[in-house]
């Protein structure tokens, strides 16, 4: 009973482990793409953190297509509080003041901003692109 009870619990932690890296590689490929460079957009972002990128986000509607909706930040949210966390209690314990740990954070805050940027930019275009379309009917 004991080696089928284990097992299981690896399965279990395989799965869970494969669904946060398929997310993150998601997110990873989304702040990939390049954003549009030209535009008041891309200069409204320029060396922005992450709450004022999704300030920016709450303030633009999703005009886009029903079917098609915009991605949410809900979950890049989430976890860039949780890193928030992480890096506050990694300084006030002293054995977590390791620099690589500290590095890792800043890449992955910089990820999440980076992602919330593209989806922002993503957003805009279609907003652009749907107010030219129902300018010309």
């Amino acid at each position: 009973m004991l080696i089928p009870a284990v097992m299981f619990a690896f399965l279990v932690a395989a799965v869970v482990a494969f669904a946060l890296f398929a997310w993150r590689a998601r997110i990873v490929h989304a702040a990939s793409r390049p954003a549009a460079e030209e535009g008041y957009a891309a200069n409204l972002l320029n060396d922005r953190d992450f709450h004022s990128v999704a300030a920016y986000q709450r303030l633009c509607p999703d005009l886009g297509l029903r079917d098609d909706p915009a991605p949410k930040l809900r979950s890049v949210r989430l976890y860039y509080g949780l890193l928030e966390l992480t890096g506050g209690l990694g300084d006030a314990v002293f054995w977590c003041k390791a620099a690589g740990s500290k590095a890792w954070t800043k890449d992955e805050m910089a990820l999440c901003t980076r992602y919330a940027t593209a989806i922002l930019m993503r957003r805009v275009e279609r907003n652009r692109l749907l107010a030219a379309e129902l300018r010309y009917r």
